[in-house]
């Protein structure tokens, strides 16, 4: 943990599963803590520090991300195993990931846990953005409903499914290559190190006159 930081402590009080290997945390709201869509926080415990990305807003009554379990296995096994009522520690808000309200439109792409920005944009009222939404099948698009709910275009890309149905077959930078119109757009990436890396390429070669935000899952 990082000398000199705000230390707060948030109570478990719910664990909802999204996916066979994503769930949500619920917390209560951490006192004091003002954090924006896009921010970051950073778990604590053990020896061991880790990020996450609020799923919930700083005016919700409870505090929210989610995880994948299969990243860090020592770390996320007791986040997904610790009981009702335990108290762990973070620090934060961290990071610059937050939405810049534009007339040139938005285009949001993400893969794994790298979605909860985007669900914390949308439920803050973020509307009229493309979403494209990486994953192997579409049993794995968590907050699916919601980001639709609030998208241009909700687009699902999935690498495995198979088959064809109202998705992309292909992974979100099969859709930047191929399928995105051209134009001017304001790109916001989070996912792991490669997708960003190969997203931004592409980007630069199709959509030269566009910007690009990044977060990157590790």
């Amino acid at each position: 943990m990082e000398r000199g930081l705000m230390v707060y402590s948030v109570k478990l009080i719910r664990r909802l599963w999204l996916t066979d290997q994503v769930f949500e945390l619920e917390f209560s709201q951490p006192e004091g803590l003002d954090y924006a869509p896009g921010h970051h926080i950073r778990f604590c415990h053990d020896g061991l520090d880790r990020d996450y990305t609020p799923v919930s807003l700083a005016t919700d009554d409870t505090f929210a991300v989610c995880v994948k379990k299969v990243r860090h296995p020592k770390f996320t096994a007791h986040l997904s195993t610790c009981p009702k009522g335990a108290v762990l520690e973070m620090t934060g808000p961290h990071g610059h990931f937050l939405y810049q309200p534009s007339q040139i439109p938005a285009v949001f792409v993400a893969t794994g846990t790298g979605i909860a920005p985007f669900a914390a944009y949308a439920r803050s009222g973020v509307r009229g953005y493309t979403m494209l939404h990486g994953a192997k099948m579409a049993s794995k698009l968590a907050y699916r409903d919601m980001l639709s709910a609030g998208s241009k275009a909700y687009i699902p890309c999935l690498s495995r499914a198979g088959k064809d149905g109202p998705w992309f077959n292909g992974r979100v930078t099969d859709y930047l290559e191929k399928s995105l119109p051209q134009g001017r757009y304001q790109f916001y990436l989070c996912g792991h190190r490669e997708m960003i890396l190969d997203a931004t390429d592409i980007i630069d070669e199709r959509f030269p006159d566009s910007r690009i935000f990044t977060e990157r899952f590790t």
